[in-house]
Parts: C-alpha cells; structure tokens; sequence
C-alpha cells in the first residue's frame, strides 16, 4: 500500500503544507521505513517543486523510476540507522518486474537521503556498515 501526502505545492514566498499518515498497526521498523520512502517521494521532487525546500519539479519520470528512487532512498536512511526493512527484497523483486536503473538519478537520491535523515533529525546518528545476520528492532 502506498501512501501518498496529500499536499498543497508551495509556490515563492508560500509554506508548505504536507500532510502524512502512518498505519499505527504496522510494525515500528514498517512505519519508519513507509515514513523515509513517503519523505523520499517529496525531496525527490515527485510531487512535484517546492521553491521554499528547493525541490524542483520531476513528476515527469515513470511510476516505474519514481518508486525505485523512492525505495532506494529509504533502504539507504534505514541501513545507515541500523533498521531493519524489507527494502532490499523489494528493490530486486521491482528492478527484475519492472525497469532497469538506467533512468536513476543517484545525485537527487543521495541528496534527498541527507534530506530525510536532516528532516528527521538522524544525521549525527547514522553510520554506513556491512549488513548484520542479526535484525536489529527500532528502538
């Protein structure tokens, strides 16, 4: 299930109003794996520009190229905060369904994952290390 914000673009001078809902049934790794790819969604510009965020406009690329972004920024903000997601699994099932990573913009994906782990204040958290066997829960 996809959750998109509802959202009202911010034009120059304007605040923006996004708005975000989060199942609270699902596990806390699930909501914040869904929350980091709802955010990726937005700093990559798929909802189209926020000139008060910077965020230009890219609702021009394929479903296909935009979930792929979106998932892969959240698999980047939950391996660097050690959380456990099924992100991996679910980019190979995708690039082997759907597309190949040649239409990736890896500059816009890098840079929105420092925006999401900015916004959501993980930036002196996160760390980059090999995959462990062991899960480790969110805390």
């Amino acid at each position: 299930m996809h959750i998109w914000p509802q959202v009202r673009t911010a034009k120059k001078g304007e605040e923006p109003d996004y708005r975000l809902r989060i199942n609270q049934t699902h596990d806390p790794n699930v909501q914040f794996a869904t929350l980091a790819h709802e955010l990726a969604h937005l700093y990559l510009g798929h909802l189209g520009a926020d000139f008060v965020l910077e965020i230009p406009d890219r609702r021009g690329a394929s479903h296909a190229v935009r979930e792929l972004e979106a998932e892969s920024v959240s698999y980047l903000v939950c391996v660097r905060s050690g959380i456990e997601s099924s992100s991996e699994t679910y980019l190979h099932d995708y690039v082997t369904r759907h597309t190949t990573v040649d239409g990736l913009d890896l500059h816009t994906m890098l840079r929105a994952a420092g925006q999401v782990e900015r916004v959501l204040q993980l930036t002196e958290h996160t760390r980059f290390e090999p995959k462990s066997k062991g899960k480790k829960p969110l805390s």
